[in-house]
């Protein structure tokens, strides 16, 4: 093996270590601005945050996104499987079924997950969707 396949392959293994560690998946408990950054991360939208962005950059995006959780945002708050639900409009039924469920938080986080990536594609592609009790249709 040449010097520079092995430079090529020890940079590639590099990155891929990286990336493991920059989006390790939240957990319970983490605080609300690691955890807004991290989604924000997650749906590839660090490019529409300043250089250097904090958790309230962070928290402005997903605001304006429609995503706020029940009492607002608040960077040292904590991650729950409750802060997860208020971010839902989920019936009180899926919720409480969620809340007993062990995995209900990474199945929650997986939720938020997936709704943010819609507002965010909708977003960019310019999709206007109006906001119902069922859920959002497009206008």
């Amino acid at each position: 093996m040449s010097r520079n396949t092995f430079k090529v392959i020890s940079v590639f293994i590099a990155c891929l270590m990286l990336a493991s560690v920059c989006f390790a998946q939240p957990t319970e408990g983490m605080n609300q601005g690691e955890f807004a950054l991290w989604l924000v991360k997650a749906v590839g939208a660090m490019g529409k945050l300043p250089t250097g962005a904090n958790a309230q950059d962070a928290f402005d995006f997903l605001t304006g996104l429609g995503m706020v959780p029940q009492g607002g945002w608040q960077a040292d708050g904590t991650v729950t499987k409750a802060f997860l639900a208020s971010l839902l409009d989920l019936p009180e039924s899926e919720v409480n079924a969620l809340m007993q469920d062990p995995d209900g938080f990474n199945k929650l986080l997986d939720k938020v997950y997936n709704l943010l990536q819609s507002r965010f594609d909708d977003a960019r592609s310019g999709v206007f969707r109006v906001q119902s009790a069922s859920g959002s249709v497009p206008a």
